[in-house]
């Protein structure tokens, strides 16, 4: 039972940084929904997200942050 609460407590956090990482790569957070997609679209998410780099400078989703 912890375990369930815990994983829709860590549920949201995680869209909203998945959300986050398509807008550096210039495109909408509704890609998001590509995961509906039985197998090519974990793929699909998992290269996006995980390997390709973010647009150079700035985007129609404003400038990039810099720690």
């Amino acid at each position: 039972m912890l375990s369930g609460i815990w994983g829709l407590l860590t549920l949201i956090p995680a869209i909203l940084v998945d959300i986050k990482r398509w807008h550096d790569r210039d495109k909408s957070g509704w890609w998001m929904l590509i995961v509906l997609v039985p197998i090519i679209g974990w793929i699909w998410f998992l290269i996006e997200l995980g390997f390709l780099k973010g647009t150079p400078g700035p985007n129609r989703f404003g400038a990039p942050v810099t720690d």
